[in-house]
């Protein structure tokens, strides 16, 4: 998945898909909210350039030990997920000498991106409906339109 960047649009990169035997998929230009991951990645691996350069460590050696470090407690490093083994770092770890299934494996991820959505939607949804406009980007005309929200209010109360 990636933005609609030229170098995604090239005839090399669609061969280059084409070979790999994977499909791109790009993300609206309209909506910045579905590339916020893809963002953050960009960002954790700048830092970790500049804080190996800064540190005279080696730049594949710290992206290495970035690639290494587990997403969470219960789920494996993403050069574990793509290579279905633990990868050798300086960084001391405690390996584990049952390899979870891939099916739990996954679940765990889903469940992880289930959890991550439902917090993002209760902190930026409301129980209204809005009025809104938007602007049609062939005609450059504004409508106007509602939106409604899917959260669902819940109340407690206390006695």
């Amino acid at each position: 998945m990636s933005d609609n960047g030229p170098q995604y649009n090239s005839a090399i990169f669609v061969e280059f898909a084409r070979d790999w035997n994977f499909q791109h998929i790009t993300s609206s230009p309209r909506y910045p909210q579905s590339n916020g991951f893809i963002e953050r990645q960009v960002q954790t691996v700048k830092n970790t350039m500049k804080k190996a350069k800064r540190d005279n460590i080696g730049v594949n050696k710290a992206l290495q030990c970035l690639r290494a470090t587990p997403l969470d407690s219960h789920l494996p490093s993403p050069a574990e997920l793509l290579l279905g083994r633990k990868i050798q770092t300086n960084i001391l770890t405690r390996i584990r000498n049952q390899s979870p299934q891939k099916d739990d494996i996954y679940q765990r991820l889903q469940t992880r991106q289930d959890d991550q959505k439902k917090y993002f939607d209760d902190k930026h949804t409301s129980p209204t409906t809005q009025r809104t406009r938007s602007q049609s980007p062939e005609s450059r005309d504004w409508k106007m339109g509602q939106r409604k929200n899917h959260k669902q209010e819940t109340r407690t109360k206390v006695i």
